[in-house]
C-alpha cells in the first residue's frame, strides 16, 4: 500500500496551502515529471506541474473529509472527479486544476484516473494508482481538519 501525508505548509511568497505527500513525495513533484513530456511537446515545459495545494483560506473550514473521500460539492464533477491540486497562479480549481478518481472502499481508499481537464491528451499514466489504507489515511486527513472522521 501507498502512504499519504496532508499537511498545512507556506509556499515562499504566498499563503498557506494543503501539501499532499504519496510514499514521501509531494504531489506537484510527481505530477510534473508525469507532464513533462506532454508539456513539452506542446513547447510548454512550465505548464508541467503548474499547480500549487488547495489554499487554507478557502479549504481551513471545508469538509476536507468528503472532498479526499469524493463527497464534497467541487468533487461532484460532472466526470466524478476531485480537485486535489489547483492553478499556482491564482489558486482556484476551475482555472488549472490536477483532478483525479477517489473510490473510497471499506479498508482502503484510491487514487486513479489523474487528468488536467484543460489538456485531456496529457498522459498520466506514470501517476498511480495509489491505494492507500482506509485508517491511515483518514489519520492522515485528522491531523490537518482537526476533526474526528
Amino acid at each position: 500500500m501507498n502512504t499519504i501525508e496532508f499537511n498545512w505548509s507556506s509556499d515562499p511568497g504566498s499563503s498557506d496551502r494543503l501539501a499532499i505527500v504519496i510514499d514521501g513525495v509531494d504531489l506537484i513533484a510527481i505530477a510534473k515529471g508525469a507532464e513533462h513530456a506532454s508539456a513539452s511537446r506542446e513547447g510548454q515545459p512550465g505548464l508541467a506541474g503548474s499547480y500549487t495545494g488547495l489554499p487554507r483560506r478557502l479549504y481551513a473550514h471545508a469538509d476536507l473529509e468528503a472532498h479526499f473521500l469524493g463527497r464534497s460539492v467541487e468533487a461532484g464533477r460532472a466526470d466524478g472527479t476531485t480537485p486535489v491540486l489547483v492553478c499556482a497562479g491564482c489558486l482556484e480549481a476551475g482555472c488549472w486544476p490536477l483532478v483525479v478518481h477517489i473510490d473510497a472502499l471499506h479498508d482502503s481508499i484510491q487514487w486513479s484516473g489523474f487528468s488536467q481537464p484543460h489538456r485531456p491528451e496529457w498522459n498520466h499514466s506514470s501517476m498511480g494508482p495509489f491505494v492507500f489504507s482506509r485508517d491511515q489515511y483518514e489519520e492522515a486527513l485528522r491531523r490537518v481538519s482537526g476533526a474526528p472522521l
